[in-house]
């Protein structure tokens, strides 16, 4: 689970970065727009702008994908905590039984021991 977050983290991270770059260049474009930029010289900036789009695009992209894997995860671990929490359950009960049957075992040797005893006294009487 931990190298889904972390790879959700290093998305997050390269697509704040690829978001910071595209931002210092579109304050770059407009200031030369502000200085009277040529044509030319626009449509250069405008090409390498597209590109930076692209990268934030793809970088959203895995973004998306690490959040969409870490939720799957996350499902997972879920699911899982609810087994455990029946198999928990379950094994409570099988600990209960176990307790009942040992409690019955410890009752009965008891009742046989005083049976025993019983007869050891009525076999004492019976030779006096």
């Amino acid at each position: 689970m931990l190298a889904v977050e972390e790879a959700h983290a290093a998305a997050v991270a390269e697509t704040e970065q690829a978001s910071e770059r595209c931002r210092i260049h579109e304050d770059g474009l407009r200031e030369l727009l502000s200085a009277s930029l040529s044509a030319a010289l626009y449509l250069s900036h405008d090409a390498w702008r597209s590109h930076l789009r692209g990268e934030i695009q793809a970088l959203q992209v895995r973004e998306r994908q690490a959040a969409d894997a870490l939720e799957k995860q996350e499902r997972k671990v879920a699911g899982l905590r609810s087994k455990l929490a029946r198999i928990d359950a379950a094994l409570d009960k099988c600990r209960h039984k176990l307790k009942q049957i040992e409690d019955e075992t410890r009752r009965r040797r008891e009742e046989n021991a005083d049976e025993e005893a019983i007869e050891t006294l009525l076999a004492r009487r019976a030779l006096r």
